[in-house]
């Protein structure tokens, strides 16, 4: 009897080993890690359609994660309303670095040299232009709009893209208000 309650016990205490240091489900593996990253990625997608490269999604997916794991925050954690806020910071100061550090010296020169700039501009008016803007303010707005979507890393053939026409609207809409506010401001 005392040998089978010494084997009870010695079960007993494994289990609860097994238990206390192997089942912690809000600590950060590698499937997990893969699994939010990968969540992290889609919501990128699906939020911004495509606006941004594959080496942009993966840089901002890794950057997020870092970051979050370096504040020492589980996953779990990342839900949490006290932490939204601080994601939120996380998640734009990880975009913004994303353009910075996904393109090479290279790439903007090959991309933004001055004559691709200026058929960057010509396109944009054009788009304007069929949009009902008259050519002086088309080509005040290109030149405004072409600004930030180089900024963005939109490309020229992006420009062509039906997936990209909203965001060049919106950003030559915002272009016309700051363009507005400007004339005011002169007269």
């Amino acid at each position: 009897m005392t040998k089978m309650k010494g084997i009870l016990s010695f079960i007993g205490i494994t289990l609860l080993t097994v238990t206390l240091f192997s089942c912690n489900k809000n600590e950060w593996t590698p499937e997990k890690e893969a699994i939010f990253k990968k969540d992290i990625k889609q919501n990128i997608q699906t939020k911004e359609k495509s606006i941004l490269s594959d080496k942009q999604i993966n840089y901002i997916a890794d950057c997020i994660f870092e970051q979050i794991k370096s504040k020492n925050l589980n996953q779990d954690d990342t839900r949490k309303p006290e932490n939204v806020e601080m994601i939120k910071k996380i998640e734009a100061e990880c975009a913004k670095n994303s353009f910075i550090n996904t393109l090479t010296n290279a790439d903007v020169a090959k991309v933004w040299n001055p004559e691709i700039n200026k058929l960057y501009k010509a396109t944009l008016k054009n788009i304007f232009l069929e949009n009902g803007l008259k050519s002086e303010q088309a080509s005040v707005i290109a030149d405004c709009t072409a600004y930030y979507l180089m900024m963005q890393n939109v490309s020229l053939a992006d420009l062509n893209d039906p997936n990209y026409k909203d965001v060049i609207l919106k950003t030559g809409t915002y272009c016309s208000e700051q363009l507005q506010k400007t004339t005011k401001m002169n007269n």
